[in-house]
């Protein structure tokens, strides 16, 4: 990595005028920072490339939550690109790598708050929230202790978490308070983790045929797309649940819908939605979260990318980003430097 701090760095969002004094201050007395032109579209915190085009020749940082198609190519001085999400899988890695670009993401940054939301999905998902108060609003009686109208029980429960990275750990310590028998699964079982047991991927499968509750915190990469499909499901225990507020190609759709009609699958909560990639038709001619349907169904429970939508996650973010600037500006290793051929 070369010594020499960025001298043009790039906001690919709107900042406000506090969150363009902290790039400033980020950058250094000898940066030129430069945003978007003109007025933002639908969103502050996104940019099309007609508006950075200009800048991008001689931006060597780029700094945000978007990185329009193009803008890779144009900005051939690139060498550090602080992408504000802790996912990557949106971004060219194989090319960013080739050129030696350091990229850096915000892992952790929106940890608490997405850790949050899987355990509010875990229990709405459980205790069948959205269909009683749907019961309630519509003057309906939920039958009392029949088979099919009853609430799950976390204690005494096993669930496994797959993914024990920030978002996993925070999960499980969360989860802690049931009195839930936890498994955890990770790349590197040795690094632990706070759970009752750490397993390998290759233990995946057994983990899978003990658990009552799976949850997917892991990232996606090309060991983890398609991770869970019928094979897997079909080790469950009868009616387990499954919450993902990791991707939504973590699992594969057709035969989530399938494990759902059939109640092999007792229930799905999830934040995340599948992203359709080279399908017939094309995506934009249909704004669904899921073409199978399965969105509809009283045994799922959903968010739309909310899990981040928490009070300081924002602040957070670009805390996070801007202080890999630093470090890159004075010359150290990033500390939230990812590692490109892992994906993460």
């Amino acid at each position: 990595m070369s010594a020499a701090a960025p001298r043009t760095v790039l906001a690919t969002w709107h900042p406000s005028e506090e969150e363009l004094a902290a790039l400033v201050a980020a950058a250094g007395p000898d940066a030129e920072v430069r945003v978007p032109d003109g007025p933002p579209g639908l969103s502050r915190y996104e940019c099309d490339l007609a508006s950075i085009a200009r800048h991008l020749p001689a931006t060597e940082a780029i700094v945000g939550w978007v990185l329009p198609r193009g803008a890779l190519e144009a900005a051939a001085d690139l060498r550090l690109l602080c992408w504000l999400h802790a996912g990557v899988d949106e971004l060219d890695l194989a090319e960013l790598g080739r050129r030696g670009v350091t990229v850096c993401n915000v892992r952790g940054a929106n940890a608490p708050a997405v850790a949050e939301h899987a355990v509010a999905l875990t229990l709405a998902l459980a205790k069948r929230v959205p269909v009683k108060h749907r019961a309630v609003v519509e003057g309906v009686r939920v039958p009392l202790w029949e088979p099919g109208h009853q609430g799950a029980m976390l204690a005494g429960a096993t669930a496994t978490i797959v993914g024990l990275g920030q978002v996993g750990a925070g999960i499980a310590r969360r989860l802690r308070g049931f009195e839930m028998r936890l498994i955890g699964i990770r790349r590197d079982p040795s690094a632990g983790g706070p759970v009752d047991e750490v397993r390998g991927p290759d233990g995946l499968h057994d983990a899978l045929a003990e658990s009552d509750f799976v949850i997917l915190a892991v990232p996606i990469t090309t060991a983890t797309e398609n991770l869970l499909g019928a094979a897997e499901f079909a080790l469950l225990k009868p009616g387990a649940l499954l919450v993902n507020v990791a991707r939504g190609n973590i699992v594969e759709e057709a035969a989530l819908a399938a494990a759902l009609e059939s109640g092999q699958v007792g229930g799905y909560g999830c934040d995340v939605w599948w992203n359709y990639t080279e399908s017939f038709p094309a995506t934009y001619h249909f704004p669904s979260p899921s073409r199978t349907g399965l969105h509809r169904s009283d045994a799922v429970v959903a968010s739309g990318d909310q899990a981040n939508n928490a009070a300081g996650v924002r602040e957070r973010d670009i805390e996070f980003g801007l202080r890999s600037l630093r470090q890159f500006g004075a010359g150290e290793s990033p500390e939230l430097a990812i590692d490109l051929e892992r994906g993460y």
